[in-house]
């Protein structure tokens, strides 16, 4: 059976306004997918796939005022985390932990002799990330280990067939999302490191997890077509507020639109809300907030343009907004 679903008009609903890509990016431009296909981690579908989804462009999108050096960096953290993606989607609970231990302690210096393609490419990045101030390291380092602990407890709940709540939901894809250490990214691409007080003020914390939720959101949108097809929709907003409840495919869309809208207007009034740091800090603040706006905007046109979620149908989807949707995928529950 299939089903049709329109989706939300995301444009309309972002109040963010894109600068456009980068201008040190061409379309040509592959480097990170090619340093990530370098270590032989993927072959057959999941090579294209990674081909296919041009961290490279991702990244142009997303960081549109980063110099050629921090958007190459930002590139290949996007390739790593497509990769662990990869490889982590179909594997079971405990090869899923299997992997997050190898990333993890190449992440923190304890891989020792290990030479697996993760640790060396892991090994690599971060070498190149030693011009980063101490601080934004430490919190890299430590949010990398949060996405790919978030990622293993995806696997489990894969495992046993289980939803999440929508509220357990959120707490999960605001790790599993990657977008913590992305977000460092940013910090990096600015060329300065937040002040712990910034970092710990409750306003700034609402932006920052305000801006998660809204990419998550409108990610799930857009690739809950491909996830629930596969059967691997146990954490996608959709599928958890169909879950919560029992809505419809179409209700569930429209509800996830609704509440992406909610989010955009929550990140607008903890700016409003924001206390002052003084200029020097203010403005650094102004800056990574513009940023995260640049992040939403720049991936919802991402999302249109990459033939990651809707194969060749991409350009029809992104002109009349309509989805089909194959019956979902029956998966061996352990």
């Amino acid at each position: 059976m299939e089903y049709t679903v329109k989706l939300p008009d995301m444009d309309s609903l972002t109040p963010f306004t894109w600068v456009g890509c980068n201008p040190h990016y061409s379309r040509s431009d592959t480097e990170a997918t090619d340093w990530m296909l370098s270590y032989g981690v993927l072959s057959g579908n999941k090579r294209a796939s990674l081909i296919k989804t041009n961290p490279d462009k991702l990244m142009a999108y997303t960081y549109p005022y980063a110099d050629p050096k921090s958007l190459r960096l930002a590139s290949d953290y996007a390739a790593i985390l497509f990769a662990l993606d990869e490889f982590t989607d179909d594997q079971s609970a405990d090869e899923a932990k299997a992997t997050r231990d190898i990333f993890s302690n190449a992440l923190s210096g304890r891989s020792g002799d290990d030479a697996s393609p993760i640790t060396l490419f892991t090994k690599d990045f971060l070498e190149r990330f030693s011009s980063a101030s101490e601080e934004l390291r430490a919190r890299f380092v430590t949010h990398c280990i949060g996405y790919i602990d978030a990622t293993a407890r995806e696997a489990g709940l894969r495992a046993t067939g289980q939803t999440p709540s929508f509220e357990d939901y959120v707490q999960l894809r605001r790790q599993n999302g990657g977008l913590f250490p992305a977000f460092e990214m940013v910090e990096f691409a600015l060329g300065f490191t937040l002040p712990a007080g910034v970092l710990e003020d409750n306003d700034f914390q609402n932006i920052v997890f305000a801006a998660m939720d809204i990419i998550c959101m409108s990610n799930d949108i857009y690739s809950f077509k491909m996830e629930y097809a596969s059967g691997n929709d146990f954490c996608n907003a959709v599928s958890s507020l169909m879950h919560d409840n029992g809505l419809s495919q179409q209700a569930a869309v429209d509800r996830a639109g609704r509440l992406y809208k909610q989010r955009c207007d929550d990140m607008i009034s903890s700016k409003k809300a924001l206390r002052s740091f003084g200029a020097e800090t203010d403005e650094m603040i102004r800056k990574y907030v513009w940023a995260l706006e640049q992040w939403i905007t720049g991936y919802n046109v991402w999302q249109l343009e990459t033939t990651r979620f809707f194969g060749d149908k991409s350009k029809e989807v992104n002109s009349t907004g309509i989805v089909k949707i194959s019956h979902r995928k029956a998966i061996r529950v352990a």
